[in-house]
């Protein structure tokens, strides 16, 4: 386990930070940046938008009733045998309610509900996608911190070597088991891993900059991460995934917009179809204003109102074309889609499969090398060897680690990106990376 304190070269911000774990751990940094990650927090509030739309749309089936009340001041034609008050002008009260019930409108309103259900799946799938990607980008920032703090371990541990290894150099020379040019070589190795080692310390502030930026983290110009660079067995990960639902969001994504494009063309249409509403009032209705508190001034009407368009200067036509025209591009969509999908499957399995063949190869070259090493202290102590091979060894040694430390990094990241590219669930990979079992 390696815990890294890495000092943020960020500017603080005026406003209070949100609370943070002392030290991130791969899950509370995924855990912290689906909380506060700007993208997936504005997904998660599309999703919300979506979802009270949808449910918006279900009320337009059932009734609406209204409080009406009016006041009229008008005045009958004379000419007009029925005029009330002798043509004379008078008032006219109303209270009560109204109704309106639609029974038919040519697809409107089961289109509208249809087309709000997929926009919401559309967003739901987005979300998702939101998740997924900021999980990997957390893992592969996180586990890049890692490895730029082993990589400063190893150099430091190399730079521990070489000011032994000075000090000996300096007593053979004293005792002319050395000559200058021995020291002065030794010398110069140490004096090449310090701007070797401000590097690697600089690559580890910037990794830290990139966690916190992906985070959201806007607390303390540190941040500290604790965590090791694992090695899943491969063999294991997929077992634990064996009967595992597998969601291909953005597949998924494509068919809700194939089925948007139907929704929409119902909806669009009805408006060229027939329209049937129950209307009704109930109420009372006077030329006194007193009079609407006796019940002998109530009325009453139910009505069924038909509507059906005649003409509408050939729009229909042209909206059919443009529908139709927009089904075929969800279609193609879809099928780019897919096709993307397949393509994005196969390529994580040649790199997961590149990344854990070169995990075993630099693992197996890591082992000899710390052997080689090991035997090459030995020999020099006891005169057996040169400085030259001693050196070459220790470089051997320091090139061996810090190849097999990247390729278990690789290897980290590529087995995630195999399991999320089949669609698995990224919660479920991170609990599985670290425990398969």
């Amino acid at each position: 386990m390696m815990t890294a304190l890495v000092t943020l070269a960020i500017v603080a911000h005026t406003h209070s930070a949100s609370a943070a774990p002392e030290s991130f751990t791969v899950h509370s940094a995924v855990t912290y940046a689906l909380e506060h990650n700007l993208d997936v927090q504005a997904a998660r509030e599309k999703l919300n938008e979506t979802d009270a739309i949808s449910s918006a749309a279900v009320s337009d089936l059932f009734p609406t009733i209204a409080l009406t009340a009016n006041g009229n001041y008008r005045k009958d034609s004379a000419t007009n045998p029925l005029a009330l008050f002798g043509a004379e002008p008078y008032n006219q009260y109303f209270a009560g309610l109204t109704l309106s019930q639609p029974l038919y409108a040519g697809g409107a309103l089961w289109g509208a509900i249809d087309s709000t259900k997929s926009a919401n799946q559309i967003a739901e799938a987005n979300y998702q996608i939101a998740v997924r990607d900021l999980t990997i980008n957390v893992i592969q920032a996180f586990y890049s911190v890692i490895l730029a703090e082993k990589n400063v371990a190893i150099l430091d541990e190399n730079r521990q070597i070489d000011e032994d290894l000075v000090k000996t150099i300096n007593t053979y020379h004293r005792l002319g088991r050395s000559q200058l040019l021995d020291v002065l070589q030794v010398k110069t190795q140490l004096a090449m891993l310090v701007p070797k080692i401000a590097q690697a310390r600089n690559q580890v502030k910037i990794a830290g900059i990139q966690l916190a930026t992906i985070l959201g983290y806007r607390g303390a110009p540190e941040i500290s991460v604790s965590g090791d660079l694992i090695e899943p067995d491969r063999k294991k990960f997929e077992a634990a995934f064996t009967g595992e639902t597998q969601r291909h969001w953005e597949n998924e994504r494509s068919s809700h917009q194939l089925d948007a494009v139907d929704a929409n063309r119902s909806l669009l249409l009805s408006k060229d179809l027939p329209a049937l509403s129950l209307l009704g009032t109930y109420g009372r209705s006077s030329y006194v204003k007193t009079d609407l508190l006796d019940s002998s001034a109530t009325t009453w009407a139910l009505t069924l109102q038909l509507s059906v368009p005649i003409f509408s200067g050939l729009s229909s036509i042209h909206e059919r074309n443009a529908l139709a025209s927009q089904q075929k591009q969800a279609e193609i969509q879809k099928e780019n889609t897919e096709d993307q999908s397949t393509l994005t499957q196969a390529q994580t399995q040649k790199e997961i499969d590149l990344a854990q063949e070169t995990l075993v190869s630099t693992k197996e070259a890591f082992d000899i090398a710390q052997k080689a090493i090991n035997e090459a202290k030995r020999q020099f102590r006891l005169g057996l060897t040169n400085l030259i091979n001693y050196l070459q060894a220790e470089q051997s040694f320091l090139d061996a680690e810090t190849i097999y430390y990247q390729a278990k990094f690789n290897y980290l990241v590529a087995l995630f990106k195999y399991g999320a590219a089949r669609g698995y669930s990224p919660q479920k990979l991170l609990a599985k990376m670290e425990n398969p079992s």
